[in-house]
This record gives C-alpha cells, structure tokens and sequence, in this order.
C-alpha cells in the first residue's frame, strides 16, 4: 500500500471514532424514557451500520500495514476474526432489537460480546510481539484491546470499556499517521 493510502486509513479510523461516540449517544438517548419516541430504531442501526463499516476497514488495513512496514504477521488471522465478530456482533444487536424478546437479545449479547472480547484480548497480546514501538502507540493500543473486554465483563466498568474503546480508535488513527521511517539511530 502506499504512505496515502495509510493516511486514508487514518482518516477512516477517526471518523469510525466519531461514528461510534454518535452511536453510544444515540443508543442511550433511545433508552432515556423521554426521548424513546424522538430516536427512532432505525437510526441507532443505521449509526451502528456506519459505525462498523468504517472500524471494519481502519482495522483491516491495519494488517497490511503491520505487514508491509513492520513484516509482523502475528496477528494476520486475529485482525480478520476480529472484524468479522464485530460485523456478527453489531447485525445480531441491530436485527435481535427488532426481532427477539429482549431476554434473549441480552443472551445473545453476552455470548457474541464474550467471543468478540476474547478475540480482542488475543488480539492485544499478540500485537505486544511487534518489535517496533509503532511511534510509542504500540502499548497503549494493544492494552486498551485487552481491558475494555474486561471492562464490560464487569458490567460496573463498562463506561470506563466505552472510552478504552474511543482511545483505542484514536490509537489507531494516530498508527497510520505515524512515520518511523524518518527516524535516525545513532550508535
């Protein structure tokens, strides 16, 4: 890929930060008793919708990049599995809430949530083999994929796993605008 496309990517990574605080505002105005009636379901699913579109991308040219700048495949396999869990994760919420008891789409949740989690815990980890720093961005990213499952297996911590998640797409923008290639190594 070329520097311009990583940008792009970059880009794409902020604005899928910016999609998904709009969903979770969205998504909680929905319950607020108050405004039930002015956010119709079709919009939370839709923020949902673009929400995923646009992680999903970020997040698999993030494979090519860890590839092409840094030769690392150890997570090759994780990076897809993590996006396809996420688009099963995000239609399962967005078709359970219009079809299923809302007892069973908690159910569901919880088990599709628990592999999506489990996915990005391994993920987190494997990241941690990179041999570069990845600009200084490489430990807070992989660490922020390890708690925020964490976080919401709690339940208590679950807005503390919100914002792990939003640093974690701003993490992930600021990887794609990094250049390491500049950088000079004196001995």
């Amino acid at each position: 890929m070329e520097e311009k496309t990583y940008k792009v990517a970059g880009y794409v990574a902020i604005l899928a930060v910016v999609a998904f605080i709009l969903e979770v505002i969205v998504t909680l105005t929905s319950q607020v008793a108050a405004y039930s009636d002015l956010i119709s379901p079709h919009l939370v699913a839709l923020t949902l919708l673009v929400h995923i579109a646009l992680a999903s991308y970020a997040t698999i040219c993030l494979r090519t990049f860890l590839n092409e700048r840094y030769e690392f495949h150890g997570t090759d396999t994780l990076i897809p599995l993590l996006v396809a869990a996420g688009i099963v994760f995000g239609l399962a919420m967005i078709g359970s809430g219009y079809l299923l008891d809302s007892d069973i789409t908690l159910i569901i949740r919880i088990c599709l949530g628990g592999v999506l989690g489990l996915i990005s815990i391994l993920f987190g980890y494997r990241l941690l083999a990179v041999e570069s720093d990845i600009g200084g961005f490489k430990k807070p990213f992989a660490y922020c994929h390890m708690l925020a499952p964490l976080c919401f297996m709690s339940v208590v911590l679950a807005p503390l796993g919100l914002l792990l998640l939003i640093v974690a797409g701003v993490l992930l923008a600021l990887i794609f605008f990094t250049d390491e290639t500049a950088e000079l190594k004196f001995v």
